[in-house]
């Protein structure tokens, strides 16, 4: 047999441990020691006797060894293998809920090769929490069971992702009643001024909810912009002349003209550069003139900016 001293009186088969305190790290950062640890040495293992509760995120592990001297050491492993050595040597990151597992590998001196291993159990309860504590990526308050996000006026369909309570899952609602639920995350098309919706989060343990009444708030956009001629087609921009020109076979009767703007900014033709003679531009009479206006009004209607259009006709 091998021994674990020079004396031949001790052998490896007795090293086992003598003691494992737990002391859970919570949320606040406060440690504070979980009783209860039960060391089985015919099974080798080491379980509690009652559930960690879910508050605590991380838990810290310091085994002892009895009769061990200088002749046994300690280390602790994320893995049965024991490749993966703890953070800090002692530290289990973040209990998921149900079991966790870690190893602690007892090691003689001698030979560096005699061990023991034993698998240290921590069942964690499912967390009954339910806060909201911030949204990502946009200015944002939570005051009691109201969050107020501010988007910005070219945001017109705004991600919105929460930050919970550990394990926690939400969902969105148009209603106060909590009935029309929408799919995933991203709140379509949100008009300027301020928006009401409804959040319900489940804590990790499945039953419990809470409710949250979200405020959006966007400014509205003061963009006027004409972002593409859809039609006619060969209609480009001079800058020479500062308009948008296309020259057209004589061929043509009408023209219609369709055009993409800035995001909620409304457009109109006309036949005069004062913009007081609203035309169809649906159906741009070929023969009745050449020059056309388009004005763009912003959304924030604090912007108007007035575009000339140049159809030019030439004979077949």
């Amino acid at each position: 047999p091998r021994y674990s001293n020079a004396d031949m009186t001790a052998v490896l088969g007795e090293m086992k441990l003598a003691s494992v305190s737990l002391t859970g790290t919570l949320a606040s950062g406060v440690k504070e020691s979980i009783t209860g640890v039960l060391i089985d040495h015919d099974t080798n293992t080491v379980s509690l006797k009652e559930t960690v509760d879910s508050i605590y995120q991380t838990i810290e592990v310091n085994a002892t060894v009895e009769n061990s001297g200088s002749s046994v050491g300690v280390k602790y492993y994320s893995d049965s293998a024991c490749t993966n050595e703890l953070t800090g040597g002692k530290v289990i990151d973040y209990l998921k809920k149900g079991n966790n597992s870690a190893y602690i590998k007892l090691t003689t001196s001698l030979d560096n090769y005699s061990y023991k291993i034993y698998t240290l159990h921590i069942n964690r309860a499912a967390s009954h929490a339910t806060e909201v504590t911030s949204v990502q990526d946009y200015e944002n308050t939570v005051s009691g069971n109201t969050i107020s996000i501010t988007i910005p006026s070219a945001v017109t369909s705004p991600n919105i992702l929460l930050e919970t309570a550990a394990g926690a899952t939400y969902a969105f609602y148009t209603d106060e009643a909590c009935t029309q639920k929408l799919d995933g995350t991203v709140l379509k098309d949100i008009k300027a001024g301020s928006s009401t919706y409804y959040v319900i989060v489940t804590a990790e343990d499945g039953t419990t909810t809470e409710k949250y009444k979200m405020l959006l708030t966007r400014a509205p956009s003061s963009e006027a912009e004409i972002l593409k001629v859809n039609s006619p087609l060969f209609m480009e921009y001079d800058k020479t002349e500062d308009a948008y020109i296309g020259v057209y076979s004589s061929k043509y009767e009408s023209f219609e003209l369709d055009l993409t703007v800035s995001d909620r900014a409304t457009w109109k033709l006309y036949t005069d550069s004062a913009c007081t003679k609203e035309a169809d531009p649906a159906k741009i009479d070929a023969k009745a003139g050449e020059v056309y206006y388009v004005k763009v009004s912003s959304e924030s209607a604090a912007r108007e900016k007035v575009y000339k259009f140049i159809f030019r006709v030439e004979s077949a």
